[in-house]
């Protein structure tokens, strides 16, 4: 089941339990997907959760946020549970070492690196902490 369609189903459920929360919500995270088209991989929808989530999160830090806080830290926690399970710093840093190692990389190719996380691991891994990695390793 793609993640597409397991949003569209908890979607069912929340209307069917009345649990207006997630309903509301979730109807959110599909209208941002469905003004992209109608299907998309998980690749998509896990940037439109992440978008969704930076947009609660700029809400919180706001100073004249106020009530908003607390649905917004609502809103992060239900869309966070279909975001993939990130790696952990050491298996991030080990597939990096791996895959430099395997290819014999160097400081120039430090977008190949790049480019093999996002193809292998996307929406994984922190994208500032992999930059760091790498530029730590390569040197």
């Amino acid at each position: 089941m793609t993640l597409q369609e397991q949003i569209n189903a908890h979607l069912k459920n929340a209307i069917l339990t009345e649990n207006t929360d997630v309903k509301s919500i979730l109807r959110v995270l599909i209208g941002e997907l469905n003004q992209k088209g109608k299907v998309h991989s998980d690749v998509v929808v896990v940037a439109a959760v992440k978008k969704l989530i930076e947009s609660a999160k700029i809400i919180i830090a706001s100073p004249d946020a106020g009530d908003r806080i607390a649905s917004a830290l609502k809103e992060i926690s239900i869309l966070e549970t279909y975001l993939p399970k990130q790696l952990s710093e050491e298996a991030l840093r080990s597939s990096i070492k791996g895959v430099i190692s395997l290819n014999s990389y160097t400081v120039k190719d430090m977008g190949k690196v790049m480019s093999f996380l996002k193809d292998n691991y996307a929406g994984q891994y922190d994208g500032k902490l992999a930059s760091v990695i790498v530029k730590e390793i390569l040197k």
